[in-house]
Order: C-alpha cells, then sequence, then structure tokens
C-alpha cells in the first residue's frame, strides 16, 4: 500500500528485523518544494542522458582522435539505446571512450561529476528531511528542526543505513508507473 499521508510513517530496517528502524514519512507538496530547493542550494543538479551524449560528443571533437566519426557514431547508438542492452564489446569501446573524456578534464567530466554528487547527496538531503523517528539500541534521542534532522544528529548514524533511509523517503516523493498501477484509488 502506498502511503497517502504524511503521517503514514514507513518503516526501513536496513540489517532486517534484528536491527533498528528508521521511520520516514511521505511529503507533503510543499516540503517536497522545500526538498527541491535543498538540492538546488546545493548545487545538486543531474542531466539528461543527451546532455552526458552532447558533452562527450564535445570532449571528444576537442581531442580530434583519428577516428573521430567512428567513436561519435558509437556514442550516438550508445544514447538511443537502452540501459544494459549494448554488446560487451560495444560497452567496453564505450566505457574507454567515457574514461579518456573524462580524464581529458572536458564538460563530460564535469557533467558525470554532478551526477555523482546527485547520487550521493539525494538520499542524504532526504534523510535529513523526511526521517520521522528512529529506534534502536545505541541511538541517539531523535530530535528535528524545522528543516529536519540537524547534521550534527545524522552525523551519528550508520551512513549506509542513512542512505538506505533516504532512498526509501526519496522513493515515496516518485510514484513508479508500476507501483500507481497496482495501488488501490482512494
Amino acid at each position: 500500500m502506498l502511503p497517502i499521508s504524511r503521517h503514514d510513517r514507513v518503516a526501513v530496517r536496513p540489517d532486517g528485523d534484528d536491527g533498528p528502524t528508521y521511520w520516514v514519512r511521505p511529503a507533503t507538496l510543499f516540503e517536497r518544494a522545500a526538498f527541491h530547493r535543498d538540492l538546488a542550494a546545493r548545487g545538486v543538479k543531474i542531466h539528461a542522458r543527451e546532455r552526458l551524449s552532447a558533452a562527450l560528443r564535445e570532449d571528444l571533437t576537442a581531442l580530434a582522435p583519428e577516428n573521430l566519426d567512428d567513436l561519435l557514431t558509437l556514442v550516438d547508438l550508445v544514447s538511443a539505446t537502452a540501459p544494459g542492452a549494448l554488446d560487451e564489446a560495444e560497452a567496453a569501446r564505450f566505457d574507454l571512450v567515457c574514461d579518456v573524456c573524462r580524464r581529458s578534464g572536458g564538460r563530460f567530466a564535469a557533467v558525470e561529476a554532478d551526477h555523482v554528487y546527485w547520487a550521493e547527496m539525494v538520499p542524504l538531503l532526504a534523510a535529513k528531511r523526511f526521517l520521522d523517528g528512529w529506534e534502536g539500541d545505541g541511538l541517539p534521542a531523535f530530535e528535528r528542526g524545522r528543516d529536519g534532522v540537524a547534521d550534527d544528529l545524522l552525523e551519528r548514524l550508520d551512513p549506509l543505513h542513512l542512505v538506505q533511509a533516504g532512498w526509501k523517503a526519496w522513493s515515496l516523493m516518485t510514484v513508479t508507473k508500476a507501483t500507481e498501477k497496482n495501488s488501490v484509488s482512494p
């Protein structure tokens, strides 16, 4: 069942039933906007696949290898192919192209760095804003302020637990087509 109210807390048990429980709650419309503001204020952004491809094409063109046309064709192929659908040889070749562009210090490295930063910050900021309690041996007393749980308190939690709780909170803001299809209409 999907939570439909900010009062419907969801349990996250990273270690199963024997470990701590972290409680997250769904975001309200205004809290979701505040979360997006938190992301923007920290420079957290993610780019569309097209922007990654454009950055690769730009870097390859600047490097001007002899086989530029072949490499640009490979970038176009990867852009048009579903993730995970490339054969091993194409995937290995594309990884090498990405590695060369990454090391060149061009735009691709910056765009990819934004993706890495996004993947690290989203669960931390979601946990900060949407954690609604925790239970377990050795955990500090839960407190939350107007903008969520204080950073120094979050620092005292297991980082992997914090990330798992944060991804769960984030997932409550992003209903997939499969989840939407399987939920009961209120």
